[in-house]
């Protein structure tokens, strides 16, 4: 059953991450971060569903990554992909705020990103989603 929820988040997020690059296409930035968002928790989540059987409720970026890098320095002995999970976050702090940010503020506000702002987003997403692909032994796209 975890195999089959984590290949069912990560189809998931993939469609999540092109429906952002198609709204970023047409100029809809602050949706498009939504979904990129969306598409980060998701294939966090398809991790989580893989190694453990379950998937963490909650919904911060980072919360959930470290807590993942834990996960993979504890219970599976995998301190290189750890390493790189928790470089990859310090590296990437201000893009997953922006990310975190438009999970909430896209959805109840009008805040307005940029074109930058959602091309930075998207970019950061589609990176990530490289880097727990390879940990999942799946690729995104």
């Amino acid at each position: 059953m975890s195999g089959e929820l984590a290949e069912a988040l990560w189809r998931r997020a993939t469609v999540y991450l092109r429906e952002a690059k198609h709204l970023y296409s047409e100029g809809q930035y602050d949706v498009a971060l939504v979904m990129a968002e969306q598409a980060t928790q998701l294939g966090i989540k398809a991790v989580y569903a893989r190694l453990l059987g379950a998937v963490p409720r909650g919904h911060s970026l980072r919360r959930l990554l470290g807590y993942l890098a834990s996960v993979l320095e504890e219970a599976s002995k995998q301190e290189e992909e750890a390493m790189l999970l928790r470089d990859f976050v310090a590296s990437n702090r201000d893009s997953l705020v922006l990310l975190e940010d438009a999970y909430i503020q896209g959805r109840y506000d009008v805040p307005g990103y940029t074109r930058s702002e959602a091309e930075k987003g998207i970019s950061t997403v589609t990176q990530l989603l490289e880097l727990l692909g390879k940990l999942l032994g799946m690729r995104h796209g």
